[in-house]
C-alpha cells in the first residue's frame, strides 16, 4: 500500500483508510489536501497516525477533526510531532498514555468528551 511516496505494510487487524478512500472523502480526507497520510479505523474512534497537508495552514485539519466527529467517530492523534501539538491544545485535545498490543506505553491525544 502506497501513499504519496510512503508505503504501508500492512499489519493484521488494522483498517488503513487512505487520502481518496470512499470513506474518507465526505471528511475532505482526499488526495489534493492529504499526502503521505493515512488515517486508522480503531472501533468508535479514527486514529489520525500520520498526516501531511498539502497546504500547512489552510483549515484542512479543522475540517478532518469536524467531518469525522461528525460522522459519529472520535478523534485520536498517537505521538504528534512536536509542531502537532499546539494545534491539538487549541481544538482542545489531551494527552494520555495507552497501552500498545506489545504493553507499551504510547502517547495519544483526544478530546474529552468527543
Amino acid at each position: 500500500m502506497e501513499t504519496g511516496g510512503v508505503t504501508l505494510i500492512p499489519i493484521d487487524g488494522l483498517d488503513y483508510i487512505l487520502p481518496g478512500d470512499k470513506r474518507g472523502e465526505s471528511w475532505g480526507f482526499t488526495k489534493e489536501r492529504w499526502d503521505g497520510s493515512f488515517l486508522v479505523l480503531d472501533d468508535d474512534r479514527i486514529m489520525c497516525a500520520l498526516l501531511h497537508a498539502t497546504k500547512e495552514g489552510a483549515g484542512f485539519f479543522r475540517e478532518l477533526l469536524r467531518g469525522i466527529e461528525a460522522s459519529g467517530y472520535r478523534v485520536a492523534v498517537p505521538c504528534p510531532m512536536p509542531n502537532m501539538v499546539a494545534v491539538l491544545k487549541h481544538y482542545g485535545f489531551v494527552e494520555h498514555t495507552e497501552r500498545d498490543d506489545d504493553g507499551e506505553p504510547v502517547d495519544v491525544w483526544e478530546r474529552p468528551g468527543s
